[in-house]
C-alpha cells in the first residue's frame, strides 16, 4: 500500500516518522542532550536512497571510534596549548567539509565536526563530561542508523535503476577553497565556545552545521541559504514551543515535532513547489531542534525559557551572516587569485624572464 505512495511522499513521511520516532526514544528514555541523537537522525535519513547496510554501519561505527577518540585527545590540547588545539580542531572542521561536498559524505562530515569542536571542548573543560558527551554522540549516531533501518522498512525506496553516470569527484583546488573557508565559519563560535563553554556550546553546535552547510553554496547563494533558513528554524521552533505551552508532554512534543518535520519535508522533497532549495529546508529543521531541545531540558529550572531561545537564536542569525560574508569573501578572493596564478603557471607572469 505504502509503496504505492509518490517516491517523494514516502521521502517526506519517512523523515518525520524517524525524527518522531528519535524524539520519542531520547526523551523517553532522558538522554542527556538527547536532541543532538535527533539532529544525527535528520541528517542520515534525509538522505536519499537506501539506508546504510551492514558493511556501511560497521564502518560507521569505526569512523565513530576514531574521530570520537581524536576529539577527546584534543581536549588537553586546548586546555594546555591553545593555539595548536584551535588550529587542529580547525583542520577537522576543514576535512569534514570536503568529505561533506562528496557524494554520501554529509553523515561522516557531521560526525568529523562534531567530534573536532562539541567534544573536544567539552573534554577541555572535564574529562568526565568529555567521556559522557561521546557516549551521547556515538548513541546517537548508532541509534540513527537503527531509525534509519526502520523508518526505510514502513517507506521503502524504489529500486535502484541502472545507470553508467557517476558523480565527478571535488576538483583539488576547490576542496581547498571549500575547507579554508569552512574553517573560517568555525573560528568565531570555536573560542567562544573554549571561553564559556556553558554559554556557546549551542552556538557551537550550530556552526557545525553552518560550516558543513557551507560546503555545499555559492557566495551568490549563501546569504539566502544560511540566514534565512536560520530564522525560518527559529520561527518553527517557536511555534513548536508554544504547541507545548498548550498541552505539555511528550507525546505533544513528539506530535508537533514530527508534523513540523513533514511540512517542511514537503518542499524539500518536491511533494509541493518551493523557491528554496533542500539545504534550505534541512538547515531550517536542524535550526529548530537545536532551539527546542535545550529549551525542553531547560524547562524544569524555571527560568525564561522564551527569553533564552530568542536570545539563541540571536546569535545562531548573527553566525549565520557572518557565515555568508565569509563565503562571499572567500568566493571573491578566489575569483580575483584565480587569474593570477593562471597566468603565473601559463609562464606569462610579469616576473617571468624572457629569452
Amino acid at each position: 500500500m505504502l509503496r504505492r505512495l509518490p517516491l517523494s511522499a514516502r521521502r517526506a513521511f519517512r523523515l518525520a516518522l524517524a525524527a518522531g520516532l528519535a524524539t520519542f526514544v531520547v526523551y523517553a528514555a532522558a538522554i542527556p542532550v538527547g536532541f543532538l541523537a535527533i539532529v544525527v537522525t535528520l541528517v542520515l535519513a534525509s538522505a536519499p536512497g537506501p539506508p546504510p547496510g551492514l558493511k556501511a554501519a560497521i564502518m560507521l561505527v569505526a569512523v565513530i571510534a576514531v574521530t570520537m577518540l581524536y576529539g577527546m585527545l584534543l581536549g588537553p590540547v586546548l586546555t594546555y596549548v591553545p593555539v595548536a588545539g584551535v588550529l587542529l580542531a580547525l583542520l577537522g572542521v576543514a576535512v569534514a567539509a570536503v568529505v561533506s561536498s562528496r557524494p554520501g559524505g554529509m553523515l561522516i562530515g557531521t560526525l568529523v565536526t562534531m567530534s573536532t569542536t562539541v567534544v573536544a571542548v567539552v573534554a577541555a573543560q572535564s574529562s568526565a563530561a568529555g567521556v559522557a558527551i561521546v557516549k551521547v554522540v556515538a548513541m546517537a549516531f548508532v541509534g540513527a542508523i537503527v531509525a534509519a533501518q526502520v523508518v526505510h522498512a514502513v517507506f521503502p525506496e524504489d529500486p535502484p535503476k541502472p545507470s553508467a553516470a557517476t558523480a565527478a569527484p571535488a576538483r583539488p583546488v576547490a576542496s581547498r577553497w571549500i575547507a579554508l573557508r569552512s574553517a573560517l565559519i568555525m573560528l568565531p563560535p570555536l573560542i567562544a565556545a573554549l571561553v564559556d563553554p556553558a554559554s556557546y556550546i549551542m552556538l557551537l553546535m550550530k556552526g557545525s552545521q553552518l560550516s558543513q552547510q557551507a560546503s555545499e553554496v555559492s557566495a551568490r547563494r549563501a546569504a539566502g541559504v544560511l540566514v534565512s533558513s536560520t530564522a525560518m528554524g527559529g520561527a518553527v521552533a517557536m511555534g513548536l514551543w508554544w504547541l507545548l505551552g498548550l498541552w505539555p508532554g511528550l507525546t505533544m512534543l513528539t506530535l508537533s515535532l514530527m508534523l513540523a518535520v513533514l511540512l517542511m519535508a514537503r518542499p524539500m522533497y518536491g511533494v509541493v513547489p518551493s523557491r528554496f532549495p533542500p539545504d534550505w529546508w534541512l538547515n531550517a529543521m536542524i535550526t529548530a531542534v537545536i532551539l527546542l531541545g535545550p529549551a525542553v531540558g531547560d524547562s524544569g529550572t524555571g527560568d525564561d525559557i522564551q527569553l533564552k531561545m530568542l536570545i539563541r537564536l540571536a546569535t545562531f542569525i548573527a553566525l549565520a551572516l557572518y557565515a555568508a560574508l565569509a563565503v562571499h569573501a572567500f568566493d571573491r578572493w578566489r575569483s580575483r587569485g584565480l587569474p593570477r596564478r593562471r597566468q603565473a603557471a601559463s609562464g606569462q607572469g610579469p616576473g617571468r624572464l624572457v629569452g
